[in-house]
């Protein structure tokens, strides 16, 4: 055999990411080993790391909390407006969103019957209904469309 005069093809180097995975809050990591930690600092150190993930937890907590309850109160602002028709905010002048639940979850006709009762007491007034559609306006089914916006831009049209 005869010797190669070729020199070796370099490796390539390794590609750094261009994006980088985000660390995970330190809330959600696991504790720190008890042997190693514990070893390095006095009783009042430990303690005072354990208060601190509890108020950390305990803002958490409340914050889930507040959202709960603005999702339940859009939810009940909604069957107020569709099946009382009036205005939830007026409604909820007079009641707070625990006052629609029953064992924890919204009760539409517990939100009916609260909303019918405070609409009349402050004697709210109605929303408009909104119109339904009349079938006798447009195209029937089955019939082409009359020209429209939709045809402006076809070619073949002209």
């Amino acid at each position: 055999m005869t010797e190669s005069t070729e020199p070796a093809p370099a490796e390539s180097a390794p590609v750094a990411p261009t994006e980088t995975t985000p660390e995970p809050a330190t809330s959600m990591q696991a504790p720190e080993p008890e042997d190693s930690a514990r070893g390095n600092r006095t009783p009042s150190e430990e303690a005072k790391q354990y208060r601190v993930r509890l108020r950390e937890t305990e803002a958490e907590r409340d914050a889930h909390a507040e959202t709960i309850r603005e999702l339940r109160q859009q939810l009940i602002a909604g069957i107020i407006e569709r099946d009382v028709r009036v205005k939830p905010d007026g409604v909820f002048a007079k009641a707070t969103v625990d006052d629609f639940l029953t064992d924890g979850k919204i009760d539409p006709a517990r939100v009916v019957e609260i909303a019918t009762g405070i609409a009349a007491t402050l004697g709210l007034q109605s929303l408009p209904a909104t119109p339904k559609p009349d079938p006798s306006i447009g195209p029937k089914s089955g019939e082409p469309a009359a020209d429209g916006w939709g045809n402006l831009f076809d070619r073949n049209t002209r």
